[in-house]
């Protein structure tokens, strides 16, 4: 919305310039929508926005502009200073413009249409009765309050029934689990034909490794919070020296954290378009049994891989600009391959989608995520040779649900 007008002013002064003997339309006004008492634009058909989806009579609300301000000298502000001056962002938002007023009413949009389907229950032998039937189960609240951590159970078994490294290489490309290093079938980033298997590093419970180690006050309350959240799931599953365990997943995690890039690193295309041959990348995984996993995983066959994040060689690296300084970074800060034998776990369950467990699991609201995962982690430390285990049982998504 804050720069909704902006395109189309411009349109209208450049036709101006082209045209100057062309008769202008007469612009029919309508006004604006008024918010209702709790804040909220609604629509027509009964949506309900952050901000009023109102574009005047011809695709351009002119009530949001401050004509007070020369174009020339100003012309944003001359096209969107009204609008600017009185939009007070939500509180649960860190921004918003006109593709966060299309999103809120794609959202809005679907979950009519979901609830519509729900209600009318078609038979679950159709796409659209299959919706509804997990819509309506998601909603079922008693059902999983009464199956409690059932669903999930399967699934701590398995992490449980690990006792070797060919035993992970066979669990992490099982539905349902994840990995601290994952990979996708994609379009190879330079040769748009081709597709190819891409990997890069995951594993993290905060959205990135700069959580992991910043030390102003905010960054540090939220790793607190985010290891209160891990102590009180880990309490639910049934852990008795949960808080302890929870150190650990905070631990497991800050060592993957070392390991990553930071944003700015990672998005670069050079350096982190490394192509590197099957044997190149079984090579990296050391004692770890890779090519068992990739079998599992249906890639075994694959001759090249796409790897994220290796640390480029000195030619690589010769600071060329844009990079600077990080350059330098990526040479001296950055980590080797990662080895199947980081760690001190032998169990990472991550990310159960709380809706699906009982309802206590939501009673308790985690600092940063949008949702409560669930993050367990066996220790055998007593079993030095267990420390190969590290890439732990990854997570889980939507695990088993009742009904």
């Amino acid at each position: 919305m804050m720069k909704h007008l902006l395109m189309g002013a411009a349109a209208v002064a450049l036709l101006a310039g082209c045209t100057p003997k062309a008769t202008k339309a007469p612009e029919t006004v309508t006004a604006p929508p008024v918010a209702n008492a709790d804040g909220k634009y609604e629509t027509a058909d009964g949506l309900e926005l952050t901000s009023p989806d109102y574009w005047g009579s011809w695709g351009i609300d002119t009530s949001v502009q401050n004509t007070a301000v020369t174009p020339g000298d100003d012309f944003y502000t001359w096209t969107n200073g009204k609008w600017q001056e009185s939009f007070v962002i939500p509180d649960d938002k860190v921004r918003f413009g006109a593709f966060d007023l299309l999103r809120e009413k794609s959202e809005q949009r679907v979950r009519k249409i979901i609830e519509d389907l729900a209600s009318a229950e078609p038979s679950t032998d159709t796409s659209e009765g299959k919706i509804a039937a997990f819509y309506n189960a998601y909603l079922n609240t008693d059902a999983i309050e009464a199956a409690g951590l059932a669903p999930v159970q399967p699934y701590l078994d398995e992490i449980q029934a690990v006792s070797s490294l060919d035993d992970l290489a066979d669990l992490f490309p099982k539905p349902g689990f994840s990995t601290p290093v994952g990979g996708f079938v994609f379009v190879d980033d330079k040769d748009p034909d081709t597709y190819i298997f891409q990997m890069g590093i995951g594993g993290m419970g905060l959205p990135d490794r700069e959580y992991y180690f910043k030390t102003d006050d905010k960054s540090v309350e939220i790793r607190d919070k985010y290891l209160e959240l891990l102590t009180f799931m880990l309490g639910k599953a049934g852990y008795e020296n949960a808080g302890e365990m929870a150190a650990k997943v905070l631990a497991f995690e800050t060592e993957i954290a070392k390991a990553d890039w930071d944003r700015a690193l990672a998005r670069n295309p050079e350096i982190t378009y490394n192509k590197v041959s099957k044997e190149d990348f079984l090579a990296m995984a050391g004692s770890f049994p890779a090519l068992r996993m990739h079998e599992a995983t249906g890639v075994a066959a694959t001759v090249q891989h796409l790897v994220a994040e290796i640390p480029p060689t000195q030619g690589r690296t010769r600071c060329r600009r844009p990079l600077g300084g990080r350059c330098r970074q990526a040479r001296r800060g950055l980590p080797g391959p990662v080895q199947a034998d980081v760690g001190h776990a032998a169990g990472h369950l991550e990310g159960v989608h709380v809706g699906t467990l009982h309802v206590r699991f939501r009673r308790r609201p985690a600092e940063g995520n949008r949702r409560c995962e669930l993050r367990l982690l066996r220790h055998h430390a007593e079993r030095p040779a267990a420390a190969a285990r590290a890439l732990a049982a990854g997570g889980l998504r939507n695990a088993g649900h009742p009904g």
